[in-house]
């Protein structure tokens, strides 16, 4: 009898959306199962929720790993295709060598790889499509960014005190929350503030994030030495003037900097 693991992973956010959902992709390599006769081990379904195949420090991966490593009567982990396991040439070798020496096979339901040399050249092909498929995906995230910087656009979610503007793909001043981040920027360049006491004083006030919690010392910290308040952005790859209103001066913002390394030291 031939005993099987399934695993199934999906990507973050928008990725998932174009992705085999796990459902699928478990019914995929159960109906493989099924057409060769073998036996699904109990549990031995582990699914991927939101993880990135860039790395193999995921919970159900080395969960799975683990089992096929100890449990004898283990003899095939099943996925659909071999991205689901590893976007990554050496992460998948030295998966499939580990599998290999505790007799363990690793198989693609959609790619299907059969053991000859021949086979074993395709599974290395794929492996490295794979690779460089992510690689891609993450320079074209990158590229897409940095032009929206260019653009003095701000590519993400808006902070405290403006709003995501969809039409334009900037941002909009929220005039519910911004004077509080005005105040309290000068609150505190009047050096009489710590982290602590400033942000007791703004949920006092009424200072509320959108989703009607109050400002602690982190997210107050993060405020505080956010250079786009005033209309400068600032991210890995670019830095540029906003194309939407500052909440501050540059000057007001440099004094805030000032009185923070003073209060470290």
């Amino acid at each position: 009898m031939t005993n099987y693991l399934v695993y199934g992973r999906v990507s973050t956010s928008r990725q998932a959306e174009r992705e085999l959902s796990i459902p699928a992709q478990v019914k995929a390599c159960q109906k493989y199962g099924m057409d060769h006769h073998w036996t699904l081990a109990p549990d031995g379904i582990y699914e991927e929720k939101g993880e990135s195949a860039r790395t193999v420090e995921r919970p159900q991966l080395q969960k799975m790993l683990h089992r096929a490593k100890t449990d004898s009567k283990i003899d095939v982990i099943l996925m659909h295709k071999l991205d689901r396991m590893c976007r990554n040439v050496a992460d998948y070798a030295a998966i499939k060598m580990m599998l290999k020496k505790h007799d363990v096979r690793l198989i693609s339901v959609v790619e299907q790889f059969d053991e000859s040399f021949s086979g074993e050249l395709v599974e290395n092909i794929m492996s490295s499509i794979a690779q460089w498929t992510s690689q891609n995906i993450s320079w074209e995230v990158r590229k897409g960014l940095k032009e929206a910087v260019e653009r003095g656009r701000f590519p993400g979610v808006a902070p405290l005190g403006y709003l995501n503007d969809k039409k334009t793909k900037s941002l909009i001043v929220d005039n519910i929350r911004a004077p509080y981040i005005k105040l309290a920027f000068e609150l505190y360049a009047t050096g009489k503030y710590s982290y602590e006491s400033l942000s007791a004083d703004l949920n006092k006030r009424g200072l509320r994030t959108r989703g009607g919690l109050m400002v602690g010392r982190k997210t107050l910290e993060h405020i505080l030495a956010n250079s786009l308040y005033y209309g400068l952005i600032k991210t890995r790859s670019a830095t540029c003037q906003a194309n939407f209103p500052p909440l501050i001066t540059k000057k007001v913002y440099d004094d805030v900097q000032e009185k923070i390394q003073h209060n470290n030291h």
